[in-house]
């Protein structure tokens, strides 16, 4: 083959080849608008019934723009009664508000007037205060001579009982002694012994204390013992003390018999003015004794 028929046939198939990839774009042109065409169609279907519904929404809310007018008007009329009795409420509210105000500075005037009265009254109480605290001191004082007058009278009557006492048993032991004094002329047994032994034997020391139980042998137990100072055959002056003057006096004399440290028991010297009980004092000696 000559170069020139080489040539040919190579344009030739360039030719083809071109003619073909033609066909093909031409081909593949054809089917995309197709597709395109497709497409189109079926935006235009659903644009239009986008618009159908659009204008059927748009009648709708026509429809509901009248409707909500008159619903409106209505709603606008039911506020325009509901403000009308609000202002009449809030007229009635007024004038109640204006009476309380008007009761109430009357009121405040009252109160004024309370106020000033309970000051006044209160000083009168303070006054009266006073006048009663001095009035209690004045009877506390008037009590407090009064108890210790009673008790001065009381200290005398039972001085004076045991005055009265001594001298009795100095009478006694003077008349024994006048009769030891005759029988001892007479070679008489002396009862010097049993003046003796009936004779006041005191602790050293001033003490004092309570009856707690006396029996009916006479025995009685006090509330003191060894570590007051007592001890077997001291004696004690028993009395009786009560806020009744009259009731107030001396029984007599007693003998300590036994003694623990913070007890002892006595028997009377002789007979006592009166049966002593629980709560009567007993004392180393009576003041002025």
């Amino acid at each position: 083959m000559t170069p020139v028929g080489k040539i040919l046939v190579f344009v030739n198939l360039v030719f083809s080849l071109f003619v073909g990839a033609m066909g093909l774009m031409v081909f593949t042109a054809d089917t995309n608008k197709n597709t395109e065409i497709v497409k189109v169609q079926r935006e235009r279907e659903v644009l239009k019934a986008s618009n159908t519904t659009y204008q059927e929404e748009n009648k709708s809310l026509q429809e509901d723009k009248a409707s909500s007018g008159k619903e409106k008007e209505v709603e606008i009329a039911k506020l325009k009664a509901e403000v009308e009795d609000f202002k009449r409420v809030k007229d009635d509210l007024d004038k109640k508000y204006n009476e309380a105000s008007k009761k109430l500075n009357e009121k405040d005037i009252v109160l004024q007037t309370a106020v000033a009265e309970s000051s006044r009254r209160q000083e009168q109480n303070a006054q009266m205060s006073e006048i009663l605290k001095a009035e209690v001191k004045r009877n506390a004082d008037i009590s407090k001579d009064l108890e210790q007058t009673r008790a001065k009278e009381i200290s005398e009557r039972i001085s004076a009982q045991t005055f009265k006492s001594t001298n009795e048993r100095l009478e006694v032991q003077l008349r024994e002694m006048a009769k030891d004094m005759e029988r001892a002329k007479t070679g008489g047994t002396s009862a010097l012994a049993q003046v003796n032994k009936a004779s006041k034997n005191p602790p050293p020391d001033n003490i004092e204390g309570m009856v707690k139980v006396a029996d009916a042998s006479g025995l009685i137990k006090i509330s003191i013992g060894s570590d007051a100072g007592l001890t077997k055959g001291h004696t004690l002056e028993v009395f009786r003390l009560s806020a009744v003057a009259t009731q107030s006096k001396y029984l007599g004399t007693v003998r300590i018999l036994e003694v623990t440290p913070n007890e002892a028991v006595a028997q009377p010297v002789k007979p006592l003015s009166d049966k002593p009980i629980a709560g009567d004092r007993v004392a180393s000696r009576i003041l002025g004794s």
